[in-house]
């Protein structure tokens, strides 16, 4: 963007000067109105090549920050996709000895953390920005392992699991979500299959069917 603004300015600055000083010489008779004129518009198209050769180089630049992006994902370690999986879950969650502290940092975000959770029962946590909130979650929703201690789900550790089916059991909302340039239901369901009259139920439950039907094309918007 301050490249293209850059060349938008000095094809400005190059018009008023070739006018300017054309005119001057047109007002001399050394050159005609014609004259100037055709030497305005091979100004204009000598630059027109850089211009296209910045905007090219713009989208050259975010393709080399996707492929950065690509690089990251691949270097990620594999998880585990031979654990445990297709069994009934109660839902009660131990935590053990929680500690947590993030490559390069001098002090953990926490330590020593231990709960248990009964099946059924709700907990809120609260706490100050930094003090370990989504860090927790992470842990608890099988993205983010934890340094020390463990994670007890139905007192089976939580690496023991498919981590992709686990995954599927569970409802997590990220405190930045991210949305992928397509429609609203690939953003709901993925690539996952549901009936269209469970969605339609699920959609009335959470209170998004008015500004479903408010989209004209709907779900496909």
């Amino acid at each position: 963007n301050t490249l293209n603004s850059s060349l938008a300015t000095l094809g400005y600055l190059l018009t008023i000067i070739i006018i300017g000083w054309g005119a001057v010489l047109a007002v001399d008779g050394i050159i005609s109105v014609g004259a100037l004129i055709g030497a305005n518009i091979l100004a204009g198209k000598a630059l027109n090549p850089v211009v296209r050769f910045a905007q090219q180089s713009e989208t050259l630049i975010k393709s080399d920050t996707a492929i950065d992006n690509i690089n990251q994902i691949l270097r990620m370690p594999n998880e585990n996709s031979k654990g445990k999986n297709e069994i009934t879950l109660n839902g009660s969650i131990k935590a053990n000895d929680i500690f947590i502290q993030y490559p390069g940092s001098k002090d953990p975000v926490f330590e020593s953390l231990t709960f248990t959770l009964g099946s059924g029962e709700l907990l809120a946590i609260k706490g100050d920005n930094g003090s370990g909130k989504t860090s927790l979650i992470n842990i608890l929703s099988g993205i983010l392992p934890s340094s020390r201690g463990s994670i007890l789900i139905d007192e089976t550790e939580i690496n023991q699991f498919n981590l992709d089916w686990f995954r599927k059991n569970i409802i997590f909302l990220p405190q930045h979500p991210s949305f992928v340039g397509s429609d609203i239901i690939s953003n709901l369901i993925g690539i996952n299959k549901i009936e269209k009259s469970k969605l339609e139920q699920i959609l009335e439950e959470v209170d998004l069917t008015s500004f479903i039907n408010s989209n004209p094309n709907g779900l496909k918007y």
